[in-house]
């Protein structure tokens, strides 16, 4: 017993100290973002690596692509990423500029590192759901790196992107072949809802026959919860090197 007691503390400091230190490295990485990266423009070069050219070409075109897109896109450039993981670097910094807030929560950030050369692209929770990691990945290692390698900085960004809304091309489609589907769950729930109410309504019919006194059903509205419509960032994405 009394070992087992011994060995439960144990577990338990360890699990403490776990979440402890993961508390810490969260703070830390946040505090580094919050004083470093002041500026929030749809493409930053904290890197002062882009030509006046390229900066200004990516910059109207990603503002471009989310004036029509349901993703909203940002890109960081970086001389090094002074020590932290590249994941979490790119997941703070894109939830210290609520990257996808004005888009429902779709939201996408690529950071890219000179020194380190190393690139992450960071997907929202809600992004996430409907494109995986893996599929990311796909992306990060057939269109990213492959131009970062060569130097061509400008035509990965924008064919990573591509690549993202060639996905929101796809949905956007079906929507518009496929109109009967964004009211299905709304057409089933009134199916539902009507049949409950019949059920009920026969019940409550068939007692108040049979009873002396009525049976009333008492309920209190609750208010419903939606989409918070947040851009958060929590690990989802893929990165590499090049």
């Amino acid at each position: 017993m009394f070992q087992l007691i011994i060995t439960s503390l144990k577990v338990n400091f360890l699990l403490c100290l776990l979440l402890w230190s993961i508390a810490i490295k969260a703070s830390t990485v946040d505090n580094y973002v919050n004083q470093t990266f002041q500026e929030n423009l749809v493409v930053n070069d904290y890197a002062n690596f882009l030509s006046k050219s390229d900066l200004d070409i990516l910059r109207k075109k990603v503002s471009s692509i989310n004036s029509t897109s349901n993703i909203e896109y940002a890109v960081c450039f970086v001389q090094d990423l002074n020590g932290f993981d590249k994941k979490d670097l790119a997941s703070a910094l894109a939830n210290y500029w609520n990257v996808g807030k004005t888009h429902y929560g779709e939201g996408v950030l690529i950071l890219i590192s000179i020194a380190n050369r190393s690139v992450f692209v960071a997907t929202s929770k809600v992004t996430e759901r409907r494109i995986p990691n893996a599929k990311v990945k796909v992306y990060v290692d057939k269109f990213l790196i492959p131009n970062l390698k060569v130097s061509n900085y400008k035509k990965g960004v924008l064919s990573t992107i591509s690549e993202f809304e060639g996905l929101e091309v796809v949905k956007k489609e079906k929507e518009k072949s496929n109109p009967f589907d964004k009211f299905s769950g709304l057409l089933s729930f009134i199916a539902v809802f009507v049949g409950a109410s019949l059920i009920i309504f026969k019940i409550v019919r068939r007692n108040s026959i049979n009873s002396t006194h009525s049976t009333f059903f008492s309920s209190s509205d609750g208010g419903g919860s939606g989409d918070s419509n947040s851009g958060d960032f929590d690990g989802g994405g893929a990165g590499g090197d090049f």
